[in-house]
């Protein structure tokens, strides 16, 4: 299957070029569409928040401290650090009433801070010692494989661990179970058993209820949610991944730059959405200037554009 690609233009040149990797499964795995290398191996990154905070809700943490929809929502982003995303960071940690400095918590401000908390969170429900937390043979990493393993197929010992930016554990499979994932998180009773389809359902309502949480102001992730009104579940990894589920359809999408650059994942991921139906005129009108951007000069000239070639 031919790549999809992101040309880059300045005046009639395409002076550079980004290879995408994308893959759209329905609930059973099954391809629905595909351009370049389903399989392709990477890093799920942030990709793989909204699943991290699965446990935690499963074991019933919304219940036991109380957390509105936005404060999940933030468990499970990339937030941008703005004023908003500092108080409900701060309204969560004041919830789960840790005991002073914990070693390796990130910066409040940190795009992770709201995922760590809810490992902490996890570890306070089930009365861990949450020394060293962040490594992968504590418990708490335990659970995280767990979920992942178990919401994409891929089997715990085949997994690909590594180290994310803000030092947890990160996980490395093929896209296609990445968007299998998604199409599971849009479609919960997809999911493996009760527990964890009550935090698959809980995680999706506060992403797609609250989406300024998952990401902030002009962030694609937040857009996509918020134009189309919760049809779309939407979240950026780092390194030019991308995922997202159409909501109640069974359907997951993921995609990987190959060369990790931002600036090809709206041009792609906006137009394979258009072209499958999964977002209308009206819908992609509202994106549209994230789908085509322009290239601009420090003069504010435009001299060039980003367009998606997909076969």
């Amino acid at each position: 299957m031919e790549n999809a690609v992101v040309e880059v233009y300045r005046g009639n040149i395409v002076e550079s070029k980004h290879h995408v990797h994308l893959i759209i499964v329905n609930g059973a795995g099954e391809v629905m569409a595909s351009w370049g290398n389903p399989n392709y191996v990477t890093y799920w990154r942030s990709a793989a928040k909204p699943f991290q905070v699965v446990p935690l809700l499963a074991a019933g943490g919304q219940e036991q401290f109380s957390f509105a929809d936005e404060e999940i929502a933030l468990m499970a982003a990339s937030h941008g650090g703005e004023k908003e995303h500092l108080q409900v960071l701060q309204n969560i940690l004041q919830k789960i009433e840790l005991p002073g400095k914990i070693d390796k918590f990130p910066p409040a401000h940190n795009p992770c801070s709201g995922k760590h908390a809810a490992m902490l969170a996890l570890g306070k429900i089930h009365g861990l010692d949450i020394n060293h937390y962040w490594l992968i043979h504590h418990p708490i990493q335990q659970e995280m494989l767990e979920i992942v393993a178990n919401c994409t197929g891929v089997a715990k010992e085949q997994i690909i661990i590594g180290n994310d930016g803000c030092g947890v554990p990160v996980f490395g499979m093929p896209l296609a179970n990445m968007a299998k994932a998604y199409a599971r998180l849009s479609t919960p009773q997809l999911a493996a058993g009760p527990k964890q389809a009550k935090g698959l359902e809980q995680v999706l309502k506060a992403m797609t209820n609250k989406p300024f949480y998952v990401a902030g102001t002009n962030r694609l992730d937040t857009m996509i949610m918020e134009i189309t009104k919760g049809k779309l579940v939407a979240k950026q990894g780092a390194e030019g991944v991308y995922c997202v589920g159409v909501v109640n359809r069974g359907i997951g999408i993921a995609l990987k730059v190959e060369d990790g650059n931002y600036r090809a994942i709206d041009p792609v991921i906006i137009n394979v959405l258009h072209r499958q139906g999964f977002l209308n005129q009206g819908e992609y009108n509202k994106l549209f200037p994230r789908a085509e951007p322009v290239v601009k000069n420090h003069r504010g000239d435009i001299v060039g554009m980003i367009k998606a070639n997909i076969p």
